[in-house]
């Protein structure tokens, strides 16, 4: 079987499929499986996974209900660990392609020792000449760097794809479903495995920043899906003791709470504002610093009452008028 599983969610992307596919049959590593899952798509593109899937034994087409990006990706997790004895796991988005030597470098980096191997890339925006690729880099080294080292200094952290895990990573570990900014809720999880991960700089990843893709969605409420997870971060690093990736957690958390209260005031996303003002995260006002990072001016409002609402939890109506009384305001947790 084959050492590496590539798992490709495809969605409504029969105009870029080719380019993604053929850029991953065309790599000079050469032991891997290309898991193509169709999700649901409504255009031509579940036939042009079957079609690659009877040319090339490594393809495998996989057919499911429309469930999303994390769905999709989770099916391909599931069915790499019940029907493969592949080590490494790595995701490629199907309107984004890869250098000849992407699949080889992330090897390579994984080989020294490493659980994740992570490669840089390079934007092409839609218009441009996207056929223009630089040179092969046939010596794309790669360095050990910590993994705090890693989340402070990459901007492509939290990307699922640009990556190469060990499979075990994922033994416990799925996608949330039904959310978008999905690898925003398990990249901690992931880089932050115990080892140092592996660096290539070479731009081997070519991401495709098209209109009508997820990223590009203009619904604001979907943005609201940062919260819950800024607010697993915020728990992760807590445990792990790194604070000042808690705070920086938090300051992000903060800043969603701000965008919700400030831009989604229209008709149609009051519910769902409601909803997470009532349900959000509150155990950030334990780190008062970190609104002092922001703005004070704006977070005048926003601190007292995130922090009304945690003593009113806590002790109840009554409870909180008492403290009110007793200390002159809402004062410390206790």
């Amino acid at each position: 079987m084959a050492l590496v599983s590539v798992i490709v969610p495809v969605y409504k992307v029969e105009k870029y499929l080719r380019r993604c596919v053929d850029s991953l049959l065309a790599q000079t590593f050469r032991d891997f499986e290309l898991i193509l899952v169709d999700d649901g798509s409504p255009d031509e593109c579940g036939k042009m996974c079957e079609e690659y899937a009877r040319l090339d034994p490594r393809v495998i087409a996989l057919h499911r209900e429309n469930g999303g990006l994390s769905a999709a990706r989770n099916t391909g997790i599931d069915w790499s660990f019940a029907n493969s004895d592949s080590k490494y796991i790595a995701f490629v988005d199907s309107d984004d392609w890869v250098e000849r030597n992407y699949l080889e470098t992330l090897v390579k980096g994984i080989a020294l020792g490493a659980d994740v191997s992570s490669v840089c890339c390079r934007y092409v925006h839609e218009g441009e000449n996207e056929n223009i690729s630089p040179p092969l880099m046939e010596t794309a080294e790669c360095r050990q760097m910590p993994p705090k080292d890693y989340w402070l200094h990459v901007n492509l952290y939290m990307t699922a794809w640009g990556k190469l895990y060990d499979k075990r990573l994922w033994t416990n570990l799925r996608y949330p479903e039904g959310r978008v900014h999905e690898d925003e809720y398990v990249a901690h999880k992931l880089l932050f495995s115990g080892k140092d991960i592996a660096v290539s700089l070479a731009p081997l990843y070519c991401y495709f920043q098209r209109q009508g893709s997820i990223m590009q969605n203009g619904n604001k409420a979907r943005q609201l899906d940062l919260i819950g997870a800024f607010s697993s971060q915020v728990e992760f690093f807590r445990d792990k003791g790194i604070n000042d990736l808690k705070l920086q957690a938090q300051v992000k958390l903060l800043r969603i709470y701000v965008y919700a209260i400030k831009e989604l005031q229209k008709a149609e996303y009051k519910a769902k504002l409601r909803e997470v003002l009532q349900k959000g995260e509150v155990r950030i006002i334990d780190c008062p610093e970190a609104y002092r990072v922001l703005h004070p001016i704006r977070m005048m409002w926003l601190w007292p009452y995130l922090r009304l609402k945690d003593v009113i939890e806590r002790r109840g109506l009554i409870g909180a008028f008492r403290q009110w009384t007793k200390t002159g305001g809402l004062g410390a947790k206790q």
